[in-house]
């Protein structure tokens, strides 16, 4: 998929239970980072679920 498509992909994809993450730091594991928007689209929906922070961890990035 092209980069905006990626995004419109995995927009509202993720749900977070705020009781779960309220005030927590938080580590994102991805196998591949590709355009970012998984990886942000995860983080955002933490965030807004009050997480205190968010970081990401990719093993792969895609060569473009």
């Amino acid at each position: 998929l092209s980069p905006p498509k990626r995004k419109e992909n995995v927009w509202a994809a993720f749900a977070a239970n705020p009781s779960g993450v309220k005030g927590k730091n938080i580590l994102l594991l991805d196998d591949v980072f590709t355009t970012g928007a998984t990886t942000t689209s995860a983080a955002n929906t933490l965030l807004e679920a009050e997480a205190k922070s968010v970081s990401a961890y990719c093993l792969a990035r895609t060569v473009q």
